[in-house]
């Protein structure tokens, strides 16, 4: 990573295996958050029905799928990334269906 002027001059202290670590750590940090925030939205809902639990699905997915696009050397701005890829749009739509349910159904 070569400054010449493009990035600040700290970013060439970051390695790329640091990188990969640190997205590894933030997409595992999450999930668990997500999953924890899951579950207990519908305990505290009182619902039997499990959309909140499924929604995970499609939020993994799309974590997924966000880092596979990044590892092949199509990243960018995110709102850039998502906008240009037809899955990350697909997983959001599924989210936004799933999560739609648990609030008005459950």
């Amino acid at each position: 990573m070569g400054s010449g002027g493009t990035t600040r001059a700290t970013l060439d202290e970051y390695t790329l295996q640091f990188l990969q670590t640190v997205l590894t750590v933030s997409i595992g940090g999450t999930i668990v958050a997500y999953c924890l925030w899951a579950f207990e939205v519908r305990e505290v809902s009182g619902s039997d029905w499990p959309f909140y639990e499924l929604s995970i699905v499609p939020m993994l997915i799309a974590l997924l799928r966000y880092t596979l696009v990044i590892e092949q050397g199509h990243g960018s701005a995110p709102e850039e990334v998502f906008m240009a890829d037809r899955w990350l749009q697909a997983m959001g739509v599924v989210w936004a269906v799933v999560f739609a349910l648990g609030v008005y159904v459950g």
